[in-house]
């Protein structure tokens, strides 16, 4: 009887008609509002609470040592040393060879492509507005991506992006509260949804990069069957021209559940903000990625709000600003994703689109890109110092990060499989199993030639460090036979060729080019992974015990107490109270 609801529903159905919504008011008003049997929970912050802790700890230990015999503390001392000397010792070779692997023949040797075509004049034959085509089996779905260039944003904009990003399916437009918009999107198409596409440029031949010259674009997304091609983008000409931005109260909400989001995240992810921190100090794509969603942001974030609270016709004006300098046909991007058949159709569908937007000037273009691109050079970077971050927690988020190659350096592509190497062995044996951090990554980026560090909820901080910069010396004296470099080199492939879906193969062709990624590139990278030896991994480490020489730069995020220790021990981080 538990799951029959033929007769409850007919009777709701019932009530509904003869009360209308009273139904579900009346529902809340007597089971919770009028309700007497509930309990109020009231949290209140205690700067004294951590110390508290540990002392009832400490108080805890000591009354059980209290208790121990010299036989126990003994036993207990060598019963650590045998868990380190487990934990440290490698497993042996007979135990490996019992685990089914693959062999490097069993792997495919050629990149994997996704089918592209590329046509200008979208908007008309002088116009600038570009499609771009995946020919795909996609069960006759269509996936269109319709793209807007924020090349010419004002600097000082951008951190609005997010925001601005949020509002076209938050706020509704001028015609359609955002009920009625999100019920049409759900009755007509198979979703809809923004992203900021954010990558660098590549180098010609695959260099090594500045780090200063991106593409830049505002993205609604979304998917249709082929009845509904033409909703699907009458719906996004809505939203892109018609957005009722106007909307003082939703925003101040959408501003503060941000700022709690982020709040939360900072203590509760620490290793993400620690990796945005490092970047900024080093290249301009940093800065951005800091300015829009690392520590500088939530300050963002915070001075949004109180000008939403208390100047609102001004962050109005700069919404406004926003929406009339992105509209511009001439800079457009269309993404289509689909079979033959949907992409036929849809194509004429795309250029009615762009021809209706707003067509203004030209944005320039340089000569061996495709698409306009944001000049970052002029961007001040971060203060080249280390950072303790002060938030209130208990464990901490410890990173380290420096440049192992200079731009305009050729970067074998065998890093990507030393990296993982480092990261699933040295690292994660030293940072996870021995030091007790719930997790230990290091991650390279093959643009920029910087290696980073980072731990999550780690109990130690100069001890990861330490282990960090141990890295060098595993990847120099390590005995590294040619079976665990094959393995390496597998793993590094299957990370390449994990499975995609037809859109996520259609968005990321996209992304690759519109960053100046060929299949030619992705080759030729693809075949120095499979090339990788004993002598790659020799230089990088001698790459990265460079890095170590250069006083790598370190941005925590924990405790006070934690950066104070570390502080007294030699560190030399500079103090910021985030909350």
């Amino acid at each position: 009887d538990g799951v029959r609801f033929d007769d409850p529903l007919a009777e709701l159905k019932a009530d509904l008609e003869k009360r209308g919504g009273q139904v579900f008011v009346d529902a809340l008003k007597e089971l919770l509002l009028d309700n007497g049997h509930r309990l109020t929970m009231t949290m209140v912050p205690d700067a004294s609470l951590e110390a508290k802790i540990v002392k009832e700890e400490e108080d805890r230990l000591a009354a059980v040592k209290a208790e121990l015999t010299d036989a126990d503390l003994d036993r207990i001392i060598q019963e650590t040393e045998e868990l380190r000397a487990a934990q440290a010792a490698e497993d042996p070779p007979e135990a490996k060879a019992s685990i089914p692997a693959l062999t490097i023949d069993d792997l495919e040797r050629k990149a994997k492509t996704t089918p592209i075509e590329v046509r200008k004049g979208l908007n008309g034959p002088d116009g600038g507005a570009l499609l771009v085509t995946h020919e795909l089996p996609s069960n006759g779905i269509l996936y269109a991506d319709v793209g807007l260039d924020l090349s010419s944003l004002a600097w000082e904009d951008v951190p609005l992006m997010s925001l601005f990003s949020d509002m076209l399916l938050e706020c509704g437009t001028n015609k359609e509260d955002e009920t009625t918009l999100t019920r049409r999107i759900g009755r007509h198409t198979g979703g809809v949804r923004s992203a900021i596409l954010r990558d660098l440029v590549e180098h010609p031949e695959g260099k090594c990069v500045e780090g200063d010259e991106i593409v830049h674009y505002l993205f609604l997304r979304g998917k249709a069957v082929p009845d509904k091609v033409s909703e699907l983008f009458a719906i996004m000409k809505d939203i892109l021209t018609d957005v009722n931005l106007d909307r003082q109260s939703r925003v101040i909400e959408m501003l503060r559940e941000t700022k709690a989001s982020m709040e939360s995240s900072i203590v509760t992810s620490g290793h993400a903000f620690a990796a945005s921190r490092l970047a900024a100090h080093d290249t301009g794509f940093g800065v951005l990625r800091e300015q829009t969603g690392g520590v500088t942001y939530l300050n963002t974030v915070r001075e949004l709000l109180e000008q939403a609270e208390n100047e609102w016709p001004s962050l109005l004006s700069r919404l406004q600003k926003i929406q009339e300098t992105l509209l511009n046909s001439n800079t457009l991007v269309v993404n289509l994703t689909g079979d033959k058949e949907v992409l036929s159709a849809s194509v004429p569908v795309a250029e009615t689109f762009a021809t209706d937007l707003p067509k203004k000037a030209s944005v320039d273009v340089a000569a061996d890109r495709s698409v306009p691109t944001l000049d970052l050079r002029d961007v001040p970077r971060l203060p080249a110092v280390s950072e303790g971050l002060v938030v209130p927690t208990q464990v901490n988020y410890v990173g380290m990060a420096g440049r192992i190659y200079q731009p305009g350096d050729a970067v074998d592509s065998s890093a990507f499989v030393i990296n993982n190497f480092l990261r699933t062995g040295h690292i994660w044996d030293t940072v996870r199993v021995m030091g007790g951090a719930y997790g230990g990554f290091c991650s390279f980026d093959r643009l920029t030639g910087r290696l980073g560090f980072l731990s999550y909820r780690d109990p130690n901080l100069m001890k990861t460090l330490e282990n960090y910069k141990a890295s060098a010396d595993h990847l120099l004296t390590a005995e590294l036979t040619e079976k665990s470099i094959e393995q390496a080199v597998i793993g590094s492939i299957g990370d390449l060729d994990s499975p995609r879906s037809v859109d996520t193969k259609g968005w990321l062709s996209l992304a690759d080019f519109l960053a100046g990624r060929s299949d030619e590139l992705r080759q030729k990278r693809r075949d120095e992974v499979f090339a990788t030896d004993l002598s790659k991994f020799r230089e990088f480490g001698e790459k990265l015990s460079d890095l170590n020489k250069a006083d790598p730069t370190v941005v925590v995020v924990g405790s006070a107490k934690a950066i104070e220790e570390a502080n007294k021990d030699g560190l030399g981080l500079k103090v910021v109270n985030v909350l």
